[in-house]
């Protein structure tokens, strides 16, 4: 089920009340690949049963548009099942479990969905989990919640300022956000280990500092995320969206190293190359693949134009080595 889910560079959270139809609907205007409407902390209590009619209504209207997710009350609160019973329909994508402890909330909430999807008439097993991990014991055993379901296709290191990891982890919230580098990390490799496709990372709460969230965003992507939540900006929205899709020059580069590649194939064995002095070992075509089909997930396609590649040498990367090592030239691979 996982292999079937999409990524997606952006959620944006739609922070509000959810008494107001109008202002749900809004939430699709903003530029977002998908939207994360609450039934938790943003929500009084004696709005909850409104809020829950309204976001049932725009689930429907709307799901088949654009993946919304849903965050309900948490495993330990009895409003949950309120939650589900109202939510859980064919047009719902996600559902978002805040202030996980223990993988078994997350295999309470699958069961759940289970029995929830059964009675709405959808497919069971259709519904995704999201898992936010916003407590210290919960990023611990980060691995764990992530293996806990097969329907977590996202998650990721949720960090943000003054909220509820800094309060039960202790970091101080700066700019260059160094301080959470280490809890965005482990939670990516326990994801990844774990099997989830999409690693998401988030927030970036300054909403006037754009360069801080672009550097963040890069700092994400480069370590391995697809993509980010986000506040309902449109600012924050086309920074995310632009800073995690591959650029054309990246896609014009590796379609060209592809066609290279499976130009000279042998036997289904593929040969190493040396392209413009630099050595590509065949092990790099699985990530030119990987990123050929990031792009077309976003609609970046190799150019009809783009500047054609010839391969300086095809062969083993070691003889490419001694070759460059004699003339003082050499790129190191992996």
């Amino acid at each position: 089920m996982r292999s079937a889910q999409k990524p997606l560079r952006s959620i944006s959270i739609s922070i509000n009340e959810g008494d107001d139809l109008d202002r749900l609907r809004s939430a699709f205007d903003l530029g977002a690949d998908a939207v994360f409407f609450d039934l938790e902390d943003h929500v009084p209590r004696p709005k909850l049963p409104l809020a829950r009619q309204n976001i049932r209504t725009i689930v429907e209207e709307r799901g088949s548009d654009m993946p919304i997710f849903v965050r309900v009350n948490r495993a330990s609160r009895a409003e949950l099942l309120d939650d589900l019973e109202a939510v859980v329909c064919p047009e719902l994508y996600a559902v978002i479990l805040p202030k996980i402890e223990h993988p078994e909330e997350v295999r309470f909430l699958d069961h759940l969905l289970g029995l929830f999807e059964n009675r709405a008439g959808t497919e069971v097993g259709s519904t995704l989990i999201l898992p936010l991990l916003e407590s210290a014991q919960g990023i611990r055993q980060a691995y764990e919640v992530a293996e806990a379901s097969s329907r977590i296709a996202y998650m990721g290191g949720m960090v943000n300022e003054h909220g509820d990891p800094a309060r039960s982890i202790g970091y101080q919230w700066t700019r260059e956000v160094t301080e959470t580098l280490y809890i965005r990390q482990k939670v990516l490799l326990d994801a990844r280990s774990a099997g989830v496709p999409y690693p998401v990372c988030g927030t970036w709460n300054p909403a006037a500092d754009l360069n801080g969230l672009e550097d963040f965003a890069v700092t994400c992507k480069n370590i391995g995320y697809f993509g980010l939540m986000t506040m309902p900006i449109p600012e924050h929205i086309e920074i995310a969206n632009r800073v995690f899709t591959p650029t054309q020059d990246e896609i014009d580069y590796w379609a060209e190293i592809i066609e290279l590649m499976d130009a000279v194939s042998q036997d289904e064995i593929m040969p190493d190359l040396v392209v413009n002095g630099q050595i590509i070992p065949a092990n790099r075509g699985e990530w030119g693949r990987i990123r050929l089909a990031l792009g077309a997930a976003y609609g970046v396609l190799p150019s009809a134009d783009r500047t054609k590649l010839v391969a300086d040498h095809v062969g083993r990367a070691s003889d490419s080595w001694r070759d460059l090592a004699s003339k003082g030239d050499g790129n190191g691979a992996g």
